[in-house]
């Protein structure tokens, strides 16, 4: 039995559909992210799983109870907020304790409960502290050892780390995952960045307009997007438009309007299909000379070549389409000048053609 499952909840506000029939299952122990843009309903379908949003139709179910009409103080799940909305005049041995203190436990098993909450967070020698006497980092841990001190079936994290620094991000997604595989709590994760999602995440549910395009692995999702909208979202991809001219041992031609021709498995999809090609940015090597034997050989023009640090990236035009680059920066890797006449190329296996939905058929 799952943990969490949501049956075709629907959501609307004013005639528009937040949620649109979403399905999904979180497994016991699982992290789950729900992962997409501004917009795409995972905040609303984490407020309905905490109850603090009605549903339209569907209904929600917690360790096979259906809870889709009860109040949030009774569905026994933790939540921490974006804000952390941490008491400012309570300390953070008082925070963490309060969910304990409102189910009346007594007061030697709050006391315990808090000590371990602590040490699971790596925050023992502050719990006498004020939040405003503590960093952001550290306001974050006190807001997740509150929220997993009543020891809740469900724990929902909702963009909990947007409000820190980057190295400090990278710091506590990391936390976040080694305290959530020591309590072995399920768990929701609510975020519109892809690289939290791929980091943390057991599953991944990448959401538009109110629905789920694809569920999976963070590997699965990455590799083999089901979607040209999830191939588009997840990592930094060249999606080419056209038509599937043929089929042979396996393998598709895609010709895009501007005649680019494109090799690779188009699972499904016939001879005369509308489709979209999908090349990952870094698995494009870029050079002065066409290697031979290569079915995707593309002749382009560097149009700009941008330092990232660890990656160069090259926008690079081939006829009428505009593909993307992401070189690895290494010490004896040649750096091509705009202006610079290069051949691109990839293996036919890092190709996905898919369905292209938005075209006509």
């Amino acid at each position: 039995m799952p943990t969490l499952e949501l049956t075709r909840v629907t959501k609307r506000f004013r005639g528009t559909a937040a949620l649109d029939a979403l399905t999904l299952r979180v497994e016991e122990g699982e992290l789950m992210c729900l992962l997409g843009p501004s917009g795409c309903g995972k905040t609303t379908a984490l407020r309905i799983i905490a109850g603090f949003e009605s549903v339209d139709a569907g209904d929600v179910r917690l360790a096979g109870a259906d809870i889709t009409r009860v109040p949030p103080q009774k569905r026994d799940i933790g939540i921490v907020f974006q804000s952390y909305a941490l008491f400012p005049h309570l300390t953070a041995r008082e925070n963490i304790g309060f969910g304990l203190k409102m189910r009346r436990q007594p007061v030697d098993e709050i006391d315990r409960a808090v000590r371990e909450a602590l040490r699971l967070v790596r925050l023992e020698g502050v719990g006498e502290r004020l939040p405003r006497e503590l960093s952001g980092g550290q306001q974050q841990r006190v807001a997740l050892a509150r929220a997993i001190a009543i020891r809740p079936r469900l724990l929902l994290l909702d963009e909990p780390l947007s409000n820190l620094d980057a190295k400090l991000r990278d710091e506590m997604r990391e936390e976040i995952k080694r305290i959530q595989r020591a309590v072995g709590i399920t768990t929701v994760f609510v975020t519109h960045d892809q690289v939290e999602a791929l980091a943390l995440a057991d599953r991944m549910a990448v959401m538009d307009r109110g629905r789920i395009m694809q569920v999976d692995t963070p590997v699965s999702v990455y590799e083999r997007p089901a979607h040209p909208f999830v191939a588009s979202f997840i990592g930094q991809a060249n999606l080419l438009h056209g038509r599937v001219v043929a089929i042979e041992g396996g393998l598709a031609r895609l010709e895009t309007a501007a005649g680019l021709g494109v090799v690779g498995p188009a699972p499904g999809l016939a001879v005369g299909a509308r489709a979209v090609a999908v090349v990952k940015s870094e698995r494009i090597a870029l050079s002065r000379m066409r290697p031979p034997d290569s079915p995707n050989a593309v002749p382009a023009r560097v149009e700009t070549c941008s330092y990232l640090g660890a990656t160069i990236q090259y926008a690079c035009t081939a006829g009428a389409e505009r593909l993307i680059v992401l070189e690895p920066n290494r010490a004896d890797a040649e750096t091509h000048q705009p202006g610079a006449d290069v051949v691109l190329t990839w293996r036919a296996t890092d190709v996905l053609i898919l369905a292209d939905e938005g075209a006509g058929q």
